[in-house]
């Protein structure tokens, strides 16, 4: 089972870091659009950020939200290469407000 570390920090404005244990073979359960430089979040499914919000009910990630940062790298090559190594991850995400979806980047998975 994963390992989930219960820990949320507020950042800038908007800003919220979520801290997750990620081993070989665990996914973080995000299929993602790429944007210039983040990703948005499109689908939650089974995997670490499932766990971390049912573990945080007032402190979940939402669809619409954007990962701006993944274990102090930007840019979405980074993100995305950051985001699917193992060991401790910092994700920090920007809270959309609006509740809309933004731009019309490409949809994938992010492991």
């Amino acid at each position: 089972r994963p390992r989930v570390r219960v820990q949320q920090q507020p950042l800038g404005r908007g800003e919220y870091a979520v801290e997750l244990t990620k081993r070989a073979g665990v996914t973080l359960g995000l299929d993602v659009r790429h944007e210039a430089d983040f990703l948005i979040v499109k689908k939650i499914t089974d995997g670490l950020v499932q766990e971390w919000n049912g573990a945080n009910p007032g402190q979940t990630v939402a669809v619409s939200d954007a990962i701006v940062e993944v274990n102090n790298a930007r840019g979405k090559f980074d993100l995305v290469t950051e985001s699917r190594k193992s060991g401790p991850l910092r994700i920090v995400f920007l809270r959309n407000t609006a509740g809309k979806s933004r731009g019309s980047g490409s949809s994938r998975p992010v492991s």
